[in-house]
C-alpha cells in the first residue's frame, strides 16, 4: 500500500481524530478545574453536597453533608469549594479516617465550612516538601479575607473550617438561578 491511498488516510484520519478527542477532554478538565461548573448551575450548597457523595463514592467511606442555603460572590463560594474539596481528599488519602462530616453554616456576617474526620490526623504546622494542600488554598482565602481554623487532636482525626465574610466581593445577594 503506497501513502496516500484511502486505506492509509483514513488510518491516519483516526489518528487524528483521537487527538482532538483527547485535546477536547484536556480542554474540559482544565476549564472545570478552574471552576467547577456545579458552582454556576447549581450553586455552592448542592455543589459541596455532590462534591461529598462523588467522594464518599470514590474513596468508599461515608461522608456526611448538613447545609444551610447561603450566597457568595463566585470568589468566595470557589475559595470555600476548594477547601472542602481539599479537605476530602486529605481524609480520604493520607488520614485512614472511617467517616468525614461537612458542614456549611452561615452567621451574622460570615459564612463557614467546617470538615472533620476520624482518621489519624496531621500537624497542621509541619509541611512536606513538595505538597501543598490545604496551604495551596492561602491565596484564594487571602483574596477574600478569610481565614482558615483547625487542627488535629493526636489519633483523634482532624478538624479544619474555612471562615469567609459573608459580603466578602459580593457582587449582588441573589444567586444567578434567582435573577430571571
Amino acid at each position: 500500500m503506497k501513502a496516500g491511498e484511502p486505506a492509509e488516510v483514513l488510518v491516519r484520519l483516526a489518528r487524528v481524530t483521537e487527538h482532538l478527542n483527547k485535546a477536547i477532554a484536556l480542554k474540559r478538565r482544565i476549564i472545570e478545574d478552574l471552576r467547577p461548573s456545579a458552582l454556576s448551575n447549581v450553586g455552592l450548597t448542592i455543589a459541596v453536597q455532590n462534591l461529598c457523595d462523588d467522594s464518599s463514592t470514590s474513596v468508599g467511606i461515608p461522608v456526611r453533608s448538613s447545609a444551610v442555603e447561603f450566597y457568595l460572590s463566585p470568589e468566595a463560594e470557589l475559595a470555600v469549594y476548594r477547601f472542602v474539596q481539599e479537605a476530602l481528599t486529605n481524609a480520604g488519602e493520607y488520614a485512614s479516617a472511617t467517616a468525614v462530616d461537612v458542614v456549611l453554616v452561615a452567621g451574622e456576617g460570615y459564612a463557614m465550612a467546617k470538615v472533620g474526620d476520624n482518621g489519624v490526623g496531621f500537624d497542621v504546622d509541619r509541611s512536606r516538601v513538595g505538597h501543598h494542600g490545604l496551604s495551596g488554598n492561602a491565596v484564594p482565602r487571602r483574596i477574600i479575607r478569610g481565614f482558615d481554623v483547625g487542627g488535629r487532636c493526636a489519633g483523634r482525626g482532624h478538624q479544619r473550617a474555612r471562615r469567609v465574610p459573608a459580603n466578602a466581593g459580593r457582587r449582588d445577594c441573589a444567586h444567578p438561578s434567582q435573577l430571571a
